[in-house]
């Protein structure tokens, strides 16, 4: 009986995409100033924070100062607007912050990941950075389900 219960909740973690190292929550509160782009916020402190495991687009280059570029301002006003909501909480996926000095880390705004809401929403792309990829497994299947 137990052996048949363990192969239920591999089977049940398997086809929700979810991993066993995903937080489901964070675990401290996170105070956001600023929205730098779809992925990315400034933080009280002046430390940036990226969101782990996804990737949304951000300005490109290319483009000059001012330009618009509607998908990346959509992506970072969708997450101005999720933060502005409030109640945010961390779950860090890395203790040190990446080559550019930002920490990557899990953000719920409510109690809903908020990567995953941008994954869903079609505005972000699940992907696997050095220092996270504990969500990465069941990101994937929310950008999947957004692009059916």
């Amino acid at each position: 009986m137990l052996a048949a219960s363990a192969i239920f909740a591999l089977a049940l973690s398997v086809s929700t995409g979810a991993a066993a190292d995903c937080p489901s929550a964070g675990t401290e509160p996170l105070v956001v100033a600023s929205v730098l782009d779809g992925a990315t916020v400034r933080l009280a402190d002046s430390s940036e924070v990226r969101l782990a495991d996804i990737d949304a687009p951000s300005r490109r280059l290319a483009l000059p100062a001012g330009a618009p570029w509607p998908i990346g301002d959509q992506a970072r006003e969708r997450l101005a607007t999720i933060v502005a909501a409030g109640n945010l909480t961390v779950a860090w996926a890395s203790p040190e912050p990446d080559r550019y000095g930002r920490r990557h880390a899990y953000v719920f705004a409510n109690g809903a990941p908020v990567a995953q809401i941008l994954l869903e929403e079609g505005l972000a792309r699940a992907r696997e950075y050095p220092g996270g990829g504990a969500c990465f497994p069941a990101f994937l299947t929310a950008e999947q389900r957004a692009l059916a």
